[in-house]
């Protein structure tokens, strides 16, 4: 069993096994979970399992065929060797501000969520780390002639550079910025969501209380959200001065006003998009008034379906009786109500005229009734 720290500190077991083939592809190695799995199924060295692929792509266990003689939970971080902690079913690392795999995790996972900047992969980060850049802060501060003392040559500094600095000029959505800090129970979908409520330059103040009143939180996820952002929120505000393009989310309450054929309506969108990417789908949907979901629920309306669209997505969606329809049909359905609405506007516009017309002609005519009486006098 390999023991792996993530970036929020938990530990996860990997199990290195015999090399089998599943579903045509060589697999050597399976997830295990959490440590209570590890624990209760009685997995180490010498264990024989059952696995599949599942969905043809993740390889898990299906059945513990003989459990191992000895059974080891590590107690120390197997990266900085801080003592562990249990946390439910996982044993974690609280070192998060010195855990040197913790650090490489949290810079990799922004650069990756931001999606604006390229060249700051696993092994560039692990070069930077290893000199003592080990922060968000230090990064973008970060000029070329650090980058060449930190081990890179003189080209990918100046790459670097460049990479960092057309980073705070492209336009990235405010819930993706985030999303990308890595707050545990605040993906991207979640983000959104809490921004469609709570501006992002509130959320240093925000309650337990604000976010259980948002429809899709319960109380132990709003807790962790809270948590989280406290600890976070320096290094997120110390980001937010660098000068970001943030394009702000619409709120809810200011939505409400707008007249579109999906306002106030919740949208979910699956599978790959053709008239735009899905990001771009689920914008504009948020700029016409609707709330965008990342997930079906009883509460969802309409669930917009691309190509390949997600297969157990679908299946909820038709057990929930949630209207499903095609990219196509949901462009037809935004272009139909805009001619409507249109026509509908040109039809009054045409009416106030004709109108004005018509009293004119009346005026007229009454002059012209009181001069004739004049005359015969």
């Amino acid at each position: 069993v390999r023991w792996q720290t993530g970036r929020t500190g938990r530990i996860t077991p990997v199990l290195d096994v015999k090399t089998i083939e599943l579903s045509g592809a060589n697999v050597s190695r399976i997830t295990a979970h959490h440590a209570g799995y590890v624990k209760a199924s009685r997995l180490g060295k010498g264990a024989i399992i059952k696995a599949e692929r599942s969905g043809e792509v993740i390889p898990k266990i299906v059945e513990v065929v003989q459990s191992a003689r000895r059974v080891t939970i590590p107690k120390k971080c197997p990266d900085c060797a801080h003592d562990l902690e249990w946390d439910g079913d996982f044993i974690t690392c609280g070192n998060d501000m010195k855990c040197p795999a913790q650090i490489k995790e949290t810079l990799e996972y922004f650069f990756r969520i931001h999606g604006q900047v390229d060249g700051f992969g696993p092994k560039s980060v692990e070069k930077l780390v290893a000199a003592g850049i080990d922060s968000l802060e230090k990064i973008y501060g970060s000029s070329e002639q650090d980058f060449r003392k930190a081990g890179f040559g003189e080209g990918q500094s100046r790459n670097l550079r460049t990479q960092l600095d057309q980073s705070l000029s492209v336009q990235i959505e405010d819930w993706r910025f985030l999303a990308a800090f890595g707050i545990a129970r605040l993906g991207k979908g979640d983000g959104r969501l809490l921004l469609q409520n709570i501006p992002l330059k509130h959320l240093s103040q925000v309650t337990k209380k604000e976010i259980v009143a948002i429809d899709g939180f319960a109380e132990l996820s709003a807790k962790d959200i809270v948590a989280g952002l406290a600890k976070k929120w320096p290094v997120i505000n110390n980001m937010r001065k660098k000068g970001f393009n943030l394009l702000d989310t619409p709120l809810i309450s200011e939505s409400q006003s707008i007249e579109s054929p999906v306002a106030g309506k919740k949208i979910v969108f699956t599978g790959k998009m053709h008239q735009g990417s899905r990001d771009q789908m689920e914008n504009d949907a948020l700029r016409l008034g609707a709330q965008v979901q990342s997930s079906v629920s009883a509460k969802t309306d309409l669930l917009v379906c691309g190509e390949n669209a997600g297969a157990s997505k679908k299946s909820k969606a038709e057990k929930l009786g949630v209207q499903m329809i095609s990219e196509n049909d949901y462009a037809a359905l935004l272009k139909s109500k805009r001619k409507t609405a249109r026509k509908a506007t040109k039809k009054k516009t045409t009416k106030k005229k004709t109108t004005k017309k018509t009293t004119k002609k009346k005026t007229t005519k009454k002059k012209t009734t009181k001069k004739t009486i004049k005359k015969t006098t």
